[in-house]
């Protein structure tokens, strides 16, 4: 009871029957919806409360994450170009920075206020829930056999990918990551390779690396199925068997390679790719 929400939203369900002949059908179940929420007030009239890296804030989304953002790495001389103009906009000034930050291969932070330190002011939100959700569960049928498979998509929101904080410096360097060498400056994460003395940038805002776009698209249930029936079946007493192959969670399609981004951004316990097959007997 910290506070208050509102929140409105739209679903729309709908079944089709695209098309129907003697022998061949296609059925389309179709499901869309978008929700909003926000916070409208939090106790004792603060506006904001943060705990770690996620939070409330008044007039933003419930579930969002609230840390500093990433812009890519420092090379070699552009830090000190950059403090070099950044003295200019503030004469008399002396920035804050921590002391090895802007070493070439470490991460480059967005200084959203331009007043040469990190602090809460500089972080941004990375809202959680997305903004569209949307569901295709197709069944086709000819004669005895069917195809069934569901297309399901998902747009907007972030996760927290736990991928990405795989960079163990001196001691590892086992993650599959874009790293920043002098000859690939374009990288999103910084160099394996800086001293324990340059680690501290790393330490410090290394987070801002986590967050990724969840959107993406998949076949969520895909399956093939075969019913034999007829005269030989039921002089044996058996009124049908149904032979079916299920592939479940086997194509996704987002920016994460190799990731499902429906589990949320975990590691431990990724949703798994299932292959089943099975025989049903009626008698």
């Amino acid at each position: 009871n910290i506070g208050a929400t509102k929140g409105n939203g739209f679903e729309l369900g709908l079944n089709t029957l695209v098309l129907k002949t003697n022998n061949f059908a296609w059925d389309i179940n179709w499901n869309f919806t978008t929700y909003y929420d926000e916070i409208t007030a939090l106790a004792d009239g603060i506006e904001k409360n943060i705990n770690g890296k996620q939070g409330q804030i008044v007039g933003e989304r419930v579930r969002i994450y609230y840390d500093y953002e990433a812009l890519g790495n420092w090379n070699v001389g552009e830090f000190s170009d950059y403090i070099t103009a950044w003295k200019s906009r503030h004469p008399g000034e002396t920035p804050g920075y921590i002391a090895s930050y802007g070493t070439p291969g470490s991460i480059k932070i967005v200084d959203r206020n331009d007043d040469g330190k990190f602090d809460d002011n500089d972080k941004r939100i990375y809202q959680m829930s997305p903004d569209f959700i949307f569901g295709m569960n197709n069944t086709l049928t000819y004669k005895n056999l069917s195809l069934s498979f569901l297309i399901y998509a998902r747009t907007g929101g972030y996760i927290s990918y736990e991928m990405n904080s795989q960079l163990n410096y001196e001691a590892a360097n086992w993650g599959d990551l874009d790293y920043w060498t002098i000859n690939n400056t374009g990288a999103k994460f910084p160099s394996p390779g800086l001293s324990s003395a340059n680690q501290a940038s790393h330490t410090n805002y290394g987070s801002a690396l986590l967050y990724e776009k969840a959107d993406f698209v998949k076949i969520k249930d895909l399956t093939l199925a075969y019913n034999f029936q007829g005269s030989l079946l039921a002089k044996s007493g058996i009124q049908g068997i149904n032979v079916y192959g299920s592939l479940k969670n086997y194509f996704t399609f987002s920016k994460i390679d190799n990731y499902d981004p429906e589990r949320g951004g975990s590691i431990s316990f990724p949703l798994a790719k299932q292959a089943v097959f099975g025989l049903n007997i009626e008698f």
